[in-house]
């Protein structure tokens, strides 16, 4: 597990190298090599890990968002720093957690989702969408959609106001939800995502083993293929 053959053309983060070094050394496993439940606890166990705690003044709730496709709605966690007294009217920030689409919970960004809240200022509502393979496609997308508009119409019941803005984003996966949401919910009034690097493009699933030029040079390193799913 080694970045050594891309460092003549890439600079390396040393705290990118430590981190996979840190990973290979308590024997994480790429997530093809583990059951969907064994990935999931994996996910949770190094969120736990390396996200750390932060000091954080305020309120943390949780809330059911209604939806017709699940009976028991969509959990989200609501976080209002105590800075949001500070502003006028205090954006709503949604934010979606990574994870392939298949692992990833709200627990795995409980510490970045109250910086957020904390330093912005604003509130951040941390969302619990249902996975693959249990839910097929769209039903990711199908929460997504729902929580934002839910949210859109009870800014005021989250500790914002009907002025206050509303974003959205996400790491990983959840940037990707958080951009398709851009298409389909109207008056999102800006977006932020992170750790979402699109270095190739693929317009077919079979690229990944027999094309596409931008992943064939990417492919190797901890930070890309299997092993860039530890677990």
């Amino acid at each position: 597990m080694s970045f050594d053959k891309f460092k003549p053309k890439y600079k390396i983060h040393e705290e990118t190298e430590n981190y996979f070094k840190l990973r290979a050394e308590a024997g994480a496993k790429p997530y093809d090599q583990l059951t969907v439940e064994e990935a999931r606890e994996g996910n949770v166990a190094n969120a736990k890990r390396f996200a750390g705690t932060t000091e954080f003044e305020g309120t943390v709730k949780e809330f059911t968002v209604p939806t017709k496709h699940c009976s028991d709605g969509i959990p989200i966690t609501v976080y209002r720093s105590k800075h949001c007294d500070l502003c006028v009217a205090p954006s709503v920030f949604v934010y979606f957690h990574g994870g392939g689409n298949v692992v990833g919970c709200r627990q795995t960004v409980d510490t970045i989702c109250r910086i957020f809240s904390r330093d912005a200022p604003c509130v951040v509502v941390n969302v619990e969408y249902r996975l693959a393979p249990e839910h097929r496609w769209p039903a990711n997308h199908e929460d997504a959609t729902c929580v934002v508009r839910w949210v859109k119409m009870n800014k005021s019941l989250l500790g914002a106001c009907n002025e206050s803005l509303v974003g959205v984003g996400g790491n990983s996966a959840g940037g990707q939800i958080a951009a398709m949401v851009c298409h389909y919910v109207e008056g999102i009034d800006y977006q932020v995502f992170t750790d979402w690097l699109i270095c190739f493009v693929m317009s077919r699933c079979d690229e990944r083993e027999h094309g596409g030029g931008g992943w064939r040079q990417c492919r190797g390193p901890p930070g890309r293929d299997g092993l860039s799913r530890l677990a």
